[in-house]
């Protein structure tokens, strides 16, 4: 699907540069009619420029394997991780976190510094379905501003809120990795 992805990408963007080199054309040759190849060829310089910036910003993919202090609850059937530092996710980002436990459902939790870690705040979405890898792929619809800490919850009924089923075992946090 990336690959497609980044092929579509690359047409619009393509498109996009005939566009512009299209409105330029024209509107120099409006301007001045005797208007020479050279000055066309540093436009087309130009915009060729201006298509492998687009191109090259749109293909920078930030990867951060997020770090902290994992730990686990029994008695909950949830796992965390503590970030070591505050961190800001924003729309768009994708998070991939590593489930291990026998959880076939979780939720997940993304805690804002301040808020009570007792409650359901910041719960995204509601319920993900844990693949046979134990890896969930989640890319957020909305900002998560100064986040301190990762978790997943399973069990039958996280908070009495998010019904998981009967016998949906216990889930914690082997990894996390933030994708922008």
């Amino acid at each position: 699907m990336k690959t497609k992805k980044s092929y579509v990408s690359r047409i619009l963007i393509f498109g996009l540069f005939i566009l512009v080199f299209c409105i330029t054309s024209c509107d120099t040759k409006r301007k001045d009619n005797n208007s020479t190849s050279e000055n066309s060829s540093e436009q087309i310089k130009k915009n060729i420029e201006t298509f492998e910036s687009v191109e090259q910003k749109q293909n920078e993919i930030t990867v951060i394997e997020l770090q902290g202090a994992i730990g686990l609850s029994k008695q909950w059937n949830s796992g965390w991780l503590d970030l070591n530092k505050p961190l800001d996710f924003y729309s768009g980002d994708s998070l991939i976190v590593v489930v291990g436990g026998t959880a076939e459902r979780i939720v997940l939790r993304l805690l804002s510094a301040g808020k009570d870690s007792n409650s359901p705040s910041g719960v995204v979405g509601r319920i993900h379905q844990v693949n046979n890898n134990g890896v969930i792929h989640v890319k957020l619809s909305r900002d998560y501003p100064n986040i301190i800490q990762v978790s997943v919850h399973g069990g039958e009924n996280p908070w009495g809120v998010y019904p998981l089923g009967a016998g949906n075992g216990a889930a914690f946090i082997q990894n996390a990795t933030l994708i922008r």
